[in-house]
């Protein structure tokens, strides 16, 4: 089958056999990590996830039909995987975003601004865990991986005005979190 992706680096390529497979996993692979990263604990739970997304896309590669791009197609699969492990076991961590946030905070030298920033971390961990599934899944898309709202849309199964909605509300519910933290 051949697959349109949307660039014309992929055009024409047929992803059946495992080498042209491949060329899926080295342009979408760190995508698709950091988004599910985001949403769970730890990173071997996110390798385990990532694993799992490719080998099922790579099985039921005939499936796709083209009609969104395959880092949409596959993006949806490592949700729903991840979506399924967690109402299996308690995937959601204490820590989910520590990682990137230790990247924004990774130059910081003076001890009291890396304290702020561990502070701030902690905030921001908490408070993302109190956000439902899917609000959660648009902030992480439309914060970590700069996506649009039709293409969070698309991935999601919903309308643009949903994903807008569940960000708007992720959003509301983080700062009422965060001020209720500065003032304790």
């Amino acid at each position: 089958m051949s697959i349109g992706l949307g660039d014309d680096k992929f055009s024409g390529v047929d992803y059946n056999t495992e080498r042209h497979f491949n060329r899926i996993v080295l342009e979408y692979g760190e995508r698709i990590y950091r988004t599910v990263r985001g949403m769970v604990g730890t990173h071997e739970d996110a390798d385990d996830i990532v694993q799992e997304t490719f080998l099922k896309a790579y099985k039921n590669i005939d499936s796709y039909r083209g009609e969104a791009d395959i880092g949409t197609w596959l993006t949806r699969i490592a949700l729903n995987l991840t979506y399924s492990r967690s109402r299996r076991k308690k995937l959601f961590s204490d820590n989910p975003v520590e990682d990137y946030m230790e990247k924004i905070s990774s130059d910081t030298v003076l001890p009291e601004v890396a304290a702020e920033e561990k502070e701030r971390r902690m905030i921001v961990e908490n408070a993302l865990k109190t956000l439902p599934e899917k609000q959660r899944a648009v902030f992480v898309l439309r914060l970590y991986e700069e996506m649009k709202f039709s293409e969070i849309a698309a991935l999601m199964g919903t309308t643009e005005s949903a994903s807008r909605a569940n960000f708007h509300q992720a959003m509301t519910k983080l700062k009422k979190f965060v001020s209720d933290k500065k003032l304790k």
